[in-house]
């Protein structure tokens, strides 16, 4: 019995420590240049020198179906927004040092302003894309 409650325990710790591993990981990421030379040509148009929220997510993803409707209504409002599923481009999510889904990149003219790990809320969001929007 006790074997069970330190393996359980184990398995909470490093559930835990890996999220905390990528949290810390996306704060580093905010205020680095995105390299777009190794994108696709149609990618790399659509994020030049433009404000855009970029959103990593994978299809078998349950959190990433949580987030879907609020990115829709991100693009509903008019908001410049670019999904990316990472099973199918493994390559940008590389790039972007993307390790977990989902996962959202604001970016300004290639800048990465914010960088999010996991389920983010609707009004979070719009109050970082409305801030890289004044800051013009």
């Amino acid at each position: 019995m006790e074997n069970v409650i330190l393996v359980i325990f184990l398995f909470i710790t490093i559930l835990f420590g890996f999220q905390y591993y990528l949290i810390q990981r996306s704060k580093r990421i905010v205020g680095q240049n995105i390299s777009l030379e190794r994108l696709r040509p149609q990618l790399k148009r659509e994020l030049e020198n433009k404000k855009v929220l970029v959103y990593f997510y994978s299809e078998n993803c349950s959190a990433c179906k949580t987030q879907a409707p609020v990115i829709e209504n991100l693009k509903k409002e008019k908001f410049n927004v670019i999904t990316i599923d990472v099973s199918k481009d493994l390559e940008t999510a590389r790039i972007f040092g993307i390790m977990g889904t989902p996962s959202i990149a604001i970016l300004d003219n290639n800048l990465v302003k914010e960088f999010f790990v996991g389920y983010q809320d609707e009004n979070k969001i719009k109050k970082y894309l409305v801030k890289s929007q004044e800051e013009e």
